[in-house]
């Protein structure tokens, strides 16, 4: 991500999102972004990996990146801090934005809509496919939800993998070298596409056994 292919200074592949030179960003984030004394962060892993992570890079590439809160960019809008923006990512948001993208666009900002959570499977984000819509550009973390918004009829969709914080380390066999240790960490209601691929672990045995820990929330039936 040094140089998100999003925010490069030749236009970018979308015709829709074509803009030459410098692009004025700004990121939609909920209001638990914390600043105190250093850096901003979140107990949000997807604003941590999905906007913080990326903005310093963004602005080395010479693109001004800026945040602001959800629940501020109805009004903001209405006071025209939004009339010098390019493009304008929601990142995250709990409550519908259907009126505020359009308002966005009707003063030419492109609006992207940024998805690392399983919009058809969770109840508090059943507004997410309108936006989807409505947006210029999707955006996704993974494959499985890149089919996701299609089928919810995004014009337009990009896959953007998570960031990576710390440091990225080599996979290891820890101490049974004959056993291959795999952990996944997710809702229970996103584990069918695990359950598929199932059977495409045996590629990364190479003769050793699997031993797969599933991490979930503690009402799951599984």
């Amino acid at each position: 991500l040094a140089e998100p292919r999003l925010w490069r200074h030749e236009p970018f592949a979308s015709e829709t999102l074509a803009i030459a030179g410098p692009v004025n960003i700004v990121f939609v984030v909920p209001s638990n972004v914390l600043r105190e004394g250093g850096p901003p962060t979140s107990s949000l892993a997807s604003v941590r990996l999905r906007c913080l992570e990326i903005g310093t890079p963004l602005t080395k590439l010479g693109h001004q990146v800026r945040m602001t809160a959800s629940q501020r960019v109805p009004v903001r809008l209405q006071q025209g801090a939004f009339d010098d923006v390019d493009v304008c990512i929601l990142q995250k948001t709990t409550f519908d934005f259907e009126t505020t993208i359009r308002d966005l666009r009707q003063v030419g900002v492109r609006v992207i809509v940024d998805v690392c959570d399983n919009i058809e499977g969770l109840p508090h984000l059943a507004h997410y496919p309108a936006m989807v819509r409505m947006a210029d550009l999707a955006t996704v973390s993974s494959s499985g939800l890149l089919d996701i918004v299609h089928r919810a009829g995004a014009a337009q969709a990009e896959l953007i993998p998570d960031c990576i914080e710390n440091t990225q380390c080599e996979p290891t066999y820890g101490t049974v070298p004959d056993v291959l240790r795999l952990v996944w960490f997710g809702r229970s209601d996103n584990i069918d596409p695990l359950l598929d691929s199932l059977s495409d672990l045996e590629e990364l045995a190479t003769g050793r056994s699997v031993a797969l820990e599933i991490v979930t929330d503690s009402d799951s039936d599984l």
